[in-house]
């Protein structure tokens, strides 16, 4: 799905049933994005509720007027274009996914009106400084990562697959986590902070830890990675304006989508 939106959390009621080459296709797109690759059943559930999302979203956006002018359309598939090097790469990109330049158009189609919808609904949120709001979660968590270019080959691969088994092996036995990490991690920065929005595995993962916890080795497409959480913040009530700029735009999206719910309930 070639998205502008995705919502990580929206509650749809109903279960509506979608044709198998729908969910099909949402499941190749699912699986071209992932970061790791997932269980065939757990791609067609994630399938399954991103068209049911998508489904609710539109069906308000339509209530609520909302379309997109086909002159409109016709410019942001121009731009979608020249994201490519050359026009021959969109197509290419195309036969990859099992999408014709039709298909695209619809979803971009779906895609625009459900900007347009959050960005409405975005208008008429208002937060002041003094209003107090949950502070949004946040972990802190080191890494060891192991570049593997995803063109190398399959026998060198696994064996830095291997490599990080064996580290983490020695990291629950006792070994230091920074002085392995200086050894063998290839970034030089070994300590991060992330906010909760689900952008990789790593991230996904390092939420699910507790402080002090290790992961198993994380293998992706550039790499695999190995992370002990550091600490865990958020959760309360804290004045508005007392937050960074990074968190004020999680609560003002958590808003957004807290207002979406209620609208989509309510239809």
């Amino acid at each position: 799905m070639l998205t502008l939106v995705l919502l990580a959390v929206l509650n749809t009621k109903g279960d509506a049933m979608f044709p198998e080459n729908i969910i099909k296709q949402e499941m190749q797109s699912i699986m071209f994005e992932a970061p790791v690759r997932l269980p065939r059943r757990e791609v067609r559930e994630m399938a399954i509720e991103r068209l049911r999302q998508e489904e609710a979203l539109l069906k308000l956006a339509d209530s609520m007027g909302i379309s997109i002018p086909d002159e409109e359309l016709n410019w942001f598939m121009d731009q979608l274009k020249r994201e490519f090097p050359t026009e021959s790469d969109f197509y290419t990109l195309l036969d990859t996914t099992g999408r014709t330049e039709e298909q695209v158009r619809e979803q971009m189609l779906k895609d625009l009106k459900i900007f347009f919808l959050m960005d409405r609904i975005a208008q008429d949120i208002k937060i002041s400084d003094d209003d107090s709001v949950i502070r949004p979660k946040e972990v802190t968590y080191k890494e060891i990562f192991i570049y593997s270019n995803p063109d190398e080959p399959q026998v060198r691969r696994q064996r830095k697959i291997v490599r990080a088994w064996k580290i983490w092996l020695r990291l629950k036995l006792g070994a230091n986590f920074d002085k392995m990490a200086k050894k063998y991690s290839s970034r030089s920065t070994i300590e991060k902070t992330s906010s909760w929005l689900p952008t990789s595995a790593v991230v996904v993962t390092a939420f699910r830890l507790k402080p002090g916890e290790i992961s198993k080795p994380i293998v992706s497409n550039w790499g695999i990675t190995i992370i002990k959480v550091t600490k865990v913040t958020g959760g309360d009530k804290v004045r508005y304006g007392d937050l960074p700029y990074r968190l004020k735009r999680l609560v003002f999206r958590q808003k957004v989508i807290d207002r979406l719910n209620e609208l989509i309930a309510g239809q």
